[in-house]
């Protein structure tokens, strides 16, 4: 999908990278609590759909002013529009036109952080409050929820072993 050329993303990587490394990587119990919340995120997927309207950390204050006018018009139109139907008018992300925002099922570490936490704070059926990202800002609505399936990447045989013996 060539996600890892939109410069907003490689932008948003880069952020979440820096915020990362200094708060958890020396810090033994922020580890441990976000090794927590990981397990715990990992246990249920999550489909989820979003707005997003681009504003970098270094937008001038004009710039930020007007995509927070934007995101703040896409949230009262969701009051009176179909989430897919606001997510296309409002939108900047090039995939939601034929996505109408959904981006499908996550799980933990999918997503920047940020936007992450508020899929898994959201309720189902119901939308976030607006929230910033490194790249900007977004709305994201929890469409669906199930019991996460786990992966089989440990599974015997993915190691090439033979579970019968043979």
């Amino acid at each position: 999908m060539g996600l890892d050329t939109v410069s907003s993303q490689i932008t948003e990587l880069q952020n979440f990278r820096s915020q990362i490394v200094d708060q958890y990587l020396n810090d033994e119990n922020s580890l441990n609590q976000m090794a927590r919340e990981a397990f715990v995120r990992s246990q249920h997927d999550l489909r989820v759909s979003f707005i997003f309207v681009s504003s970098p950390r270094n937008s001038s204050p004009a710039d930020t002013v007007k995509a927070w006018r934007k995101i703040e018009e896409a949230y009262q139109a969701l009051s009176n529009k179909d989430f897919g139907e606001t997510a296309i008018q409002y939108s900047e992300d090039p995939f939601v036109k034929n996505s109408r925002g959904d981006i499908g099922f996550i799980t933990v570490f999918d997503l920047p952080y940020s936007i992450e936490t508020e899929a898994y704070a959201t309720s189902l059926g119901k939308y976030s409050r607006i929230f910033r990202t490194n790249g900007g800002y977004a709305i994201v609505k929890k469409t669906a929820e199930k019991k996460s399936r786990g992966q089989d990447s440990c599974s015997p045989n993915s190691f090439g072993i033979s579970i019968s013996g043979k």
